[in-house]
């Protein structure tokens, strides 16, 4: 990774759809994470769901779906998707994205906690998510295990 990198997360748009649906994670990472063609449609039935492309110096490395979510009567923040395609994996991009995620949070939203789920064999996603506070909550979203960070 070189020294000050500009991360920026965009909307998806009509411009950038094709090459954000193009985005795959590694082949053994495949049952780890839905498509992001799913998770663009997902959105569109998700109202509060926020769909944005991760780009890192002008190229589009990732992507991610995040927003607030109603949850036993009132609102959390959730992160549905975060993937950084296979190409660019094993640099500090995902990092660097989750800081640039947790930032925007931070600076938009009024939520004390950031919740998110992934399946527990994902070991890149457990030594990310630990390395910035999430802690497990011990919950399950079907078979992927809950982890929150307070803000």
């Amino acid at each position: 990774m070189k020294r000050g990198m500009t991360v920026e997360l965009r909307p998806v748009t009509a411009e950038n759809f094709q090459e954000c649906i193009n985005l795959k994670v590694k082949d053994e990472q495949a049952d780890f994470c839905a498509s992001n063609l799913y998770s663009i449609a997902e959105s569109k039935v998700e109202p509060a769901a926020i769909p944005v492309c991760i780009y890192l110096d002008g190229a589009m490395v990732g992507f991610i779906l995040y927003g607030p979510e109603e949850y036993k009567g009132g609102e959390r923040m959730w992160i549905d998707r975060f993937m950084i395609d296979a190409r660019y994996q094993g640099r500090g991009y995902g990092k660097l994205a989750l800081a640039a995620l947790l930032a925007a949070i931070r600076r938009d939203f009024d939520f004390g906690e950031v919740y998110l789920s992934y399946v527990p064999e994902n070991e890149i996603a457990d030594k990310l998510y630990g390395g910035f506070g999430f802690v497990k909550t011990g919950d399950f979203c079907g078979d992927e295990c809950e982890a929150v960070l307070t803000l």
